[in-house]
């Protein structure tokens, strides 16, 4: 590991692989469940996202969700929803679909 930040959010690590010194970002995610606080943190993940040279692998519990496909029940948030693809899609990031999860 080569640089490690931490922010209220996100955990940022860069990596350098010993085999070829490729490197790569890895970010790990726990979002916020409160509505209140989504802005604030879509506004790290884009602070977090400006300092990224290179490969780029964000991953965790984002406590959002990008469609009504992807809720267990009726309790959809479009503004929500439509913020995290407006996120999403700004910051050019693709989404790795899971197949036969047992959860969202």
């Amino acid at each position: 590991m080569t640089t490690s930040a931490s922010e209220q959010y996100t955990l940022t690590n860069c990596f350098r692989l010993a085999q070829d010194t490729t490197e790569f970002t890895f970010t790990n995610v726990y979002a916020p469940a409160r509505h209140e606080d989504k802005q604030s943190f879509f506004s790290e993940l884009a602070a977090v996202a400006a300092n990224i040279r290179g490969p780029w692998i964000v991953m965790g519990d984002f406590n959002l969700t990008r469609t009504p496909v992807d809720k267990n029940n009726d309790h959809f948030n479009a503004a929500e929803a439509n913020g995290f693809n407006d996120l999403i899609n700004s910051l050019c990031l693709i989404e790795i679909p899971l197949s036969d999860r047992a959860y969202t």
